[in-house]
């Protein structure tokens, strides 16, 4: 069985949840685009008045 160092799975690690936010970046950008170009509502409006702290 190979060894692996601890600090290489931690950068492994680090690198993966980059990655994971970049794509849920991306995803909710390609949504924000699909309903401007739609017309349909990307956010309900109690969630944007709770992101504005209304």
């Amino acid at each position: 069985m190979r060894k692996v160092k601890l600090e290489d799975i931690n950068k492994r690690i680090e690198a993966n949840k980059k990655s994971h936010a970049t794509i849920k970046l991306l995803s909710k950008m390609i949504e924000a685009e699909n309903s401007i170009k739609t017309g349909d509502e990307w956010l309900p409006e109690d969630e944007v008045k709770k992101g504005l702290g209304l």
